[in-house]
């Protein structure tokens, strides 16, 4: 009776000689993927890092679109009027100066301006009998209270503000200088301060 012989070919286990029959050993282990403390291992299916960061990680790019004026008839940035005044005209601006035109409830008037050259200027004067009543009653006409403004300002443009507390109006009216002119009726709801520059002028 012969006995089978082990024989050692290379890493492989034989029967009986290298040229016999495979061993039926199971094959190694195969290793395991690296598992990060507390993580899990890498599923075939899971995509591949990229360097690209998601879109909703991608900051908006930034515009410089102007947000739309407050509809609110008071513009919140302005400080409350003093007790008495009810009508302000005015704007300050670096390259062409400062304006303000200023009436009461009694008729008492102010006018301050600076000019661009840095010289600075003013009067009082006093509104005559019934001026005040007849300014409420053209501005109750006009309804300036009504306007806003629709654009951006261009460089260098100044952009008055008419405060109104009179004849049953309430609001601030911010417009850029250009815009004035197109709002129907603002030559009659501005008369009074150019009546007001006029004080400086002198006789």
């Amino acid at each position: 009776m012969v006995r089978p012989t082990l024989i050692f070919c290379g890493f492989s286990l034989a029967v009986a000689g290298c040229g016999g029959a495979p061993s039926t050993a199971p094959p190694p282990p195969m290793s395991e993927p690296a598992v990060a403390p507390g993580g899990s291992s890498p599923s075939p299916s899971d995509p591949l890092p990229s360097a690209v960061p998601p879109p909703s990680a991608v900051p908006s790019p930034r515009t410089d679109a102007e947000p739309p004026f407050d509809p609110s008839p008071y513009d919140p940035k302005l400080a409350p009027l003093e007790a008495g005044v009810v009508l302000r005209w005015s704007f300050e601006h670096a390259l062409n100066g400062a304006e303000l035109v200023e009436i009461r409830d009694s008729g008492a008037a102010r006018v301050e301006v600076l000019d661009p050259d840095g010289r600075r200027r003013s009067a009082s004067y006093r509104l005559a009998p019934g001026e005040l009543e007849a300014l409420a009653a053209t501005l109750r006409s006009v309804e300036p209270c009504g306007w806003r403004s629709r654009r951006r300002g261009i460089p260098d443009e100044v952009r008055p503000t008419l405060r109104i507390r009179l004849g049953g109006l309430a609001c601030d009216v911010v417009l850029w200088d250009g815009e004035w002119s197109e709002q129907p009726g603002s030559g009659r709801a501005t008369e009074w301060v150019r009546k007001g520059l006029a004080q400086l002028k002198g006789p």
